[in-house]
């Protein structure tokens, strides 16, 4: 396949990397100074068990939708949330209903939705990626930490998809095995996204706030049952939206974060480096779907007024 990875952080350097690595023909879509380091550079990934550093084809999105979208057999969307709508926007008349499938991988769970309404169901693949954390470190240069897993499927789920989605889904599948991405194929995507949304809402704004990596905030014994707390909202949130989560679906979250590495989350890095937080992405979520259907979340609501009023503050 080729294919653009579109959004070259921490994370996208990643599939970069091991696409490219797997041979398949691989477009990092960056901006800014990080483009320029990698154009100048190429990608240089330090990991502790895969490190990777070779020259990579890069450009910006502009000069993605400038070729033919016929070259091009799959887009890895890894920006930030806060980006999808204007990546949507700049896809939408590239290709027609005819152009590249784009899998999202992002932080969310209203990404796909917002690439539905531009692009159509045929060309929206859901799904996110776990078990993995990078920041960039300098220009066209990435550290990660984890090994990572992907888990795709078909929007929202198997059973109300369009129709031709499952083939190109095990195809896309079938492409990230053979790169060693780890895929897991969902039958209902949808509810696996809540359940990484069930991660995010428990840990990034609260990072955010204190300035802990995930680590801290699961050893301190007062602050993990807030964490909990952030998460039991986040599952009301996801029911009343008609997602089926289990009390379980804390446990395993909970469990995973705290398995996991200390790390800084991607919020608490963006903070750190005056970048804007994917809050609305994630807290967000929550709140809206509290408005919508007249649910109580009060810690997310505090934890959320109280990181706004500290970025408004600095």
């Amino acid at each position: 396949m080729n294919i653009a990875v579109i959004g070259v952080g921490g994370i996208g350097a990643w599939y970069v990397a091991r696409l490219a690595e797997a041979g398949a023909g691989v477009t990092a879509v960056a901006r800014g100074e990080h483009l320029a380091g990698l154009r100048e550079h190429g990608l240089r990934l330090d990991h502790d068990e895969q490190p990777f550093c070779d020259r990579v084809d890069a450009c910006d999105i502009a000069a993605l939708v400038s070729r033919d979208a016929r070259d091009f057999d799959l887009l890895v969307l890894l920006t930030k949330a806060t980006a999808t709508a204007d990546i949507a926007a700049a896809l939408a008349g590239w290709g027609g209903e005819a152009g590249p499938p784009v899998l999202s991988l992002q932080n969310g769970v209203d990404n796909e939705t917002a690439l539905v309404e531009r692009l159509g169901e045929a060309r929206v693949i859901g799904g996110y990626s776990v078990l993995l954390s990078g920041h960039v470190e300098a220009p066209g240069r990435v550290r990660c930490v984890g090994r990572g897993q992907t888990w795709l499927g078909v929007w929202p789920d198997l059973a109300s998809g369009p129709p031709a989605m499952p083939a190109r889904v095990a195809e896309v599948a079938e492409v990230l095995e053979r790169a060693g991405l780890l895929p897991k194929v969902s039958v209902d995507i949808r509810r696996d996204m809540w359940r990484k949304l069930l991660l995010n809402t428990g840990v990034n704004p609260l990072s955010a706030l204190l300035g802990w990596d995930t680590r801290r905030l699961i050893e301190d014994a007062q602050v993990a049952v807030l964490v909990r707390a952030l998460m039991d909202e986040t599952v009301a949130a996801g029911r009343a939206d008609g997602v089926a989560l289990q009390e379980s679906d804390v446990v395993d979250m909970f469990d995973l974060i705290a398995g996991f590495p200390p790390v800084k989350t991607s919020m608490l890095v963006d903070l750190e480096r005056g970048r804007p937080l994917e809050l609305d992405a994630i807290a967000g979520a929550v709140i809206r779907r509290a408005e919508r259907y007249g649910i109580a979340v009060p810690h997310t609501r505090t934890v959320a007024t109280l990181l706004e009023a500290r970025l408004a503050g600095e």
